[in-house]
């Protein structure tokens, strides 16, 4: 690349050396970066100045569509007239870059004039970018060279170069431009700088050429391609103008004053200029950077604006200045004033009072600002803390109407002599001139003293004084005092007073008055009383608690003495707190006694305090306090037995809300004795059977505390054991009428055999195997389930014959996962293990027996891991419960055995492998459902029903739980306990002597009995009684008080038999009477009882012989009827 010959040039960082061809290379890749290059085209081919490194093939071919623009002293165009000596200012853009997307730029003067930085002003050019200006990057320096082959009338060439770090992610410190890194300026295929020309000051006039020019560079060589833009300058003196525009004052506007500006301020200036003001000017910084004004009005007078200026942080110190340019390139600079920022508003005090006034108030406002000082302040008063403060001034008057309240708000600011304003401040002001509204005063006499009582008073406005709300005062006689008259015989907050002490006989009026709390007080509420002798509270004693249960209980007292005057209530009063004086309920008796009341609405599980009360007109008397405990309000539940062996097993139980359980155990039968309320210490628990308190016959207490399990021991093999939980509330005894520990009815129970003395653990599982989920595709070794159910098989067998199921592990912790159903070994026992997420198992079993006995584990040897599952099904959802089938219930002597088929959990989570079936019953009818407590819980699908009651029929149901806790619907059985049933004839008998009827037409009556001969398990049965009348013309037919005659077995029952005489039947007229059982049930008709003979005998008066009647009167004997 050969250009025209340069001097030397030292240019930072690179050196540019002329060849013996007078041949300069330029050297360097470009790149992409935010500095501004200025450069002068030298001659038909012009190069790129300030390369740092050697490169070859570094131009590009023609540069087709870049333009070039231009302003001069910051008004777009491309002359300008100027006197010698003037300094102008070129801003120019070159735009729509493309070839390789770099561009450089130089700049060609005439010979003596010189070339400095720019100003950081806003030409008039569409997208000028501030950052371009090079007052506003790095340290400006340029060289120089000779241009004259390329312009004769431009013959020096400068470039610029920047001084210190470079403006891009390079190395360089020229100005360039680049489509991808867009250096400083962010903006591809763009860049712009300025820079200030110097016209030496004997210049002839003339018209002047400068050059500015863009060239495209990067690789390729071959054709090189430039933009060149010719300036033209007239350089005039005498004719041309040569006077600086004149600066009038720089005067801050907006939110200014004195010394001070706002944070955001506007300056202008006016200038006078008689030919064309083309620019101006502000500075903040006395002239260390300038930016642009707006220029307005037209020759002579302009003015220069420069509105919203940021004067930066609170209390910065500005110097302010403006210069204009006229478009010969004169300027000329105003007087520098300086100002400090003000941009913080002013505070306001206030003293404001808090809380509610009795009057009316005013409130001092106090603005202070430490700058420029406060202009005005402005408040406002409303209601709705809502208004907009535009009264100007600082004292403000609150006032409200006289009997009235309310609540008022003080809203004020205050703002600064440069506009700052502060944020509005409301202050809340609550003026009471209202008085309290009284209650109603009752006055009631007794003896030497009179009892006043009072409802509360109200205040709408500040609300009733919280200290010595009421103020009662009295004088004698019929006038009572006003609120500041008479004597005070009551300052407080309650609700009545005794006024004691008094003269039985003299009138005493009072006045109750209210203050409320800015001591506004009321007018007064008034009663008057006069005491006399003989009447007095009454008295009682006694207080008596009985049928405490959590919420309800029947409380009463004793009245022994009215006090001489009529009761008009009685009652009882509770609380939580000793000489309770609340929840007190009108028993409705008026009597001098004893009296109960059924008392509801207590608090559960709590510690309660009661008396009895009676009131007459001399007051109200109180019983001595009681206490008691309420039964807690939840009772223990799910009793479940685990760790079964012969002597021994762990109770289970889930806790209710009291502060401990109780358990009792009884073998053989259900536990048939509660704990005593009020009895706590007295019960001593021992885990062994049969150590701890007795209560009642063989109910032993095992635990009393606050746990949930109790590990038994000392019992008895293959004994069946009952258990009931009782939660309680107080761990005290009863002492006086202060009741005791409260128990809880209705406990939750259990009962559970234990194994057979001797009982053989069963023998660990054998043959164990795995398959896919259909049960006979065999699933190999450490190989992948088809879907998340694996079935497993093994063989299981039990020495003692007892029933055995599969318990698999397939995690190897020691807990089952899944089972199987029970079968009698030697048997292959399958079990399902479902719902498996993603991962790789290994398992093992054990075998356990229906007594609970367990063999050890044994491991599937195939792995590990024994099987993988991978189907990306994690998680799963199981709302459908399991189903299960065939409940049976066989009896026999005292017991019921129960079996049914294994459930099914289909594809859902899999059954609960630990507490898989719960089995509930009832004597009345079927359960509904398996909420009731559990007569068993466990993995077994059987269990027997032990210490049952013959002859009772027992219903159960049976419900299967899966692993989300779904319950299936349950499958029902029922069945009644007994020993075989013989069936026998009944024996049948009438008891007693002949018996003869003395009124005519009437009956005797003779007891007769049956006896029911079956013998074993048989159910009762009603016998149908049969009479059997010797004399139907005189007797009706016999009847019996009750037919049939329902009897259990072995039992004997009795009935009347009645014999009626028909009217009007001879004296001595005799009824053979007996009975018999017909048959049925199975029952043979019963033999003939014995027969009882009833004879008529009217008498009246004399001896009546057969066939002579009695009249009606029956004083007089007759023939006829």
């Amino acid at each position: 690349m050969t250009m025209k010959t340069v001097s030397t040039n030292k240019v930072k960082g690179a050196n540019m050396a002329v060849d013996s061809k007078r041949t300069l290379r330029q050297c360097g890749r470009i790149i992409l970066g935010a500095a501004l290059l200025l450069f002068l085209a030298a001659g038909a081919a012009l190069a790129w100045p300030t390369k740092y490194t050697s490169c070859s093939s570094c131009h590009n071919g023609a540069e087709p569509t870049a333009t070039v623009s231009v302003a001069l002293n910051g008004v777009a165009g491309t002359t300008i007239t100027v006197a010698p000596g003037a300094t102008f200012e070129i801003d120019w853009i070159v735009r729509n870059i493309s070839g390789s997307g770099r561009m450089g730029m130089e700049l060609a003067v005439p010979t003596g004039w010189t070339v400095a930085t720019g100003t950081a002003n806003a030409p008039a050019l569409a997208g000028w970018n501030n950052v371009w200006n090079l007052t506003a990057g790095e340290f400006w320096w340029a060289t120089s060279y000779s241009t004259a082959a390329e312009f004769p009338s431009s013959p020096v060439g400068y470039t610029i170069n920047f001084d210190g770090p470079s403006w891009d992610s390079g190395t360089r410190n020229a100005a360039m431009d680049d489509a991808t890194a867009m250096d400083l300026d962010g903006t591809a295929n763009t860049m712009g700088t300025d820079a200030r020309i110097t016209v030496p000051a004997g210049a002839a006039n003339g018209t002047y050429t400068i050059q500015v020019t863009g060239v495209g560079h990067a690789a390729g060589g071959g054709a090189k391609s430039y933009k060149t833009q010719a300036i033209t300058v007239t350089v005039s003196s005498g004719g041309g103008d040569t006077t600086a525009p004149v600066v009038g004052t720089v005067t801050p506007a907006n939110t200014a004053t004195a010394t001070f500006v706002d944070g955001t301020f506007d300056l202008s200036a006016a200038i006078t200029e008689a030919n064309t003001l083309s620019s101006c000017q502000y500075t903040i910084n006395g002239g260390g950077a300038w930016s642009a004004g707006v220029v307005s009005g037209t020759a002579p007078n302009w003015t220069c604006t420069a509105t919203n200026i940021a004067g930066g942080a609170d209390g910065s110190s500005l110097t302010l200045n403006i210069r204009g340019t006229d478009n010969s390139a004169n300027t000329g600079t105003g007087t520098a004033i300086t100002r400090t920022v003000d941009s913080v508003a002013p505070t306001t005090t206030d003293n404001a009072p808090a809380g509610w006034q009795a009057s009316d108030v005013t409130v001092t406002l106090t603005p202070a600002d430490a700058r420029s000082g406060v202009a005005s302040t402005q408040y406002c008063v409303d209601t709705t803390n809502s208004c907009v403060p535009g009264t100007s001034g600082t004292s403000v008057s609150v006032t409200q109407g006289a009997g009235t309240a309310g609540t008022q708000y003080v809203r004020y600011r205050s703002t600064d002599n440069v506009g700052n304003v502060q944020t509005t401040v409301s202050r809340t002001i609550q003026i009471d001139k209202s008085v309290p509204t009284d209650g109603t005063l009752s006055a009631t006499a007794g003896n030497t003293q009179n009892s006043l009582s009072w409802t509360v008073a109200a205040d709408t406005g500040s609300g009733l004084r919280a200290t010595n709300t009421y103020d009662l005062r009295f004088l004698t006689g019929a006038t009572p005092p006003t609120c500041a008259t008479g004597t005070s015989v009551y300052l407080g907050t309650g609700t009545g007073y005794t006024h004691t002490g008094l003269t039985n006989g003299t009138q005493y009026s009072y006045r109750l008055c209210a203050y409320d709390s800015v001591n506004n007080v009321s007018a007064g509420t008034t009663a008057s009383a006069t005491p006399a002798a003989g009447a007095t509270a009454p008295t009682l004693t006694t207080p008596t608690a009985t049928a405490i249960l959590a919420t309800t209980a029947t409380l009463g007292a004793t009245v022994t003495a009215d006090g001489g005057a009529a009761l008009t209530a009685r009652g009882t009063c509770w609380a939580t707190t000793a000489a309770p004086v609340s929840n007190c309920v009108a028993e409705g008796g008026t009597t001098v006694s004893a009296f109960t009341q059924a008392r509801t609405a207590l608090t559960a599980g709590t510690l309660l305090y009661y008396r009895g009360y009676a009131t007459n007109a001399a007051g109200t008397g109180y019983s001595p306090d009681g206490s008691f405990y309420t039964e807690p309000a939840t009772q223990a539940s799910t009793v479940t037995f685990t760790g079964v062996t012969a002597t021994g097993m762990t109770v289970n139980w889930t806790r209710g809300s009291g502060d401990g359980v109780i358990v009792l155990m009884k073998s053989g039968a259900a536990v048939d004795a509660n704990p005593v309320d009020g009895t706590y210490t007295g019960y001593t628990a021992n885990a062994a059977f049969g150590s701890g308190t007795q209560v009642g016959t063989g109910n032993y207490v095992l635990y009393k505390g606050t746990g949930t399990n109790v590990a038994v021991t000392g019992l008895s093999a293959s004994t069946t054991y009952h258990v009931a939980v009782y939660e309680y509330k107080g761990t005290v005894d009863t002492s006086g009428v202060n009741q005791g520990a409260n128990y809880k009815l209705t406990p939750p129970t259990g009962s559970q055999a234990t194994a057979a003395a001797g009982n053989n653990a069963p023998a660990v599982p054998s043959a164990l195997a795995q398959y896919q989920s259909d049960g006979t595709t065999v699933l190999a070794s450490g190989g992948a389930a088809t879907n998340n159910a694996v079935v497993f098989k093994a063989t299981v067998s039990d020495p003692d014959a007892n029933k055995v199921i599969l318990e698999v592990d397939i995690n190897l912790d020691g807990t089952p996962d899944c089972i199987s159903g029970a079968v009698t070994g030697p048997a292959t026992a399958t079990a399902a293990c479902t719902a498996l997420a993603d991962g790789s198992y290994s398992w093992q079993a054990r075998a356990k027996d229906s007594l609970g006995a367990t063999s050890a584990w044994t491991a599937f040897t195939g792995g590990p891991p024994d099987f993988t599952v991978s189907l990306g099904i994690d998680i799963g959802i199981d709302t459908t419960p399991p189903t299960e089938s065939g409940l049976a219930a066989t009896p026999g002597d005292t017991v019921i055995a129960l079996a049914w088929n294994p459930a099914d959990d289909g594809n859902g989570s899999g059954l609960n492998p630990t507490s898989t079936y719960k089995v509930v019953r009832s004597t009345v009818a079927a359960p509904a459902d398996c909420s009731a407590a559990g007569i068993y819980t466990g993995n077994f699908n059987s269990y027997s029903d032990t210490g049952l009651t013959n002859g009772t029929t027992y219903y159960y149901r049976v419900c299967a739980y899966d692993r989300v806790g779904n319950v299936s619907a349950g499958q029902t059985a029922s069945a009644t306990p007994g020993s075989s049933c013989t069936i026998n004839t009944p024996t049948v008998a009438i008891l007693g002597s002949n018996k003869t009827i003395s009124v005519d037409g009437g009956f005797v009556d003779y007891t007769v009995q049956v006896t029911n001969n079956d013998a074993g398990a048989c159910a009762a049965y009603g016998f149908d009684l049969v009479a059997v009348d010797g004399n139907g013309a005189a007797f009706y037919p016999s009847t019996f008080a009750a037919d049939p005659l329902n009897l259990a077995a072995g039992a004997s029952g009795q009935t009347t038999l009645r014999v009626t005489a028909r009217a009007n039947q001879a004296n001595g007229t005799t009824n053979s009477t007996y009975f018999y059982t017909a048959a049925g049930g199975g029952h043979a008709q019963s033999a003939n009882s014995n027969a009882m003979t009833t004879t008529i005998t009217v008498s009246g008066g004399g001896c009546v012989a057969a066939g002579n009647y009695l009249n009606a009167n029956g004083d007089q004997l007759t023939t006829s009827r």
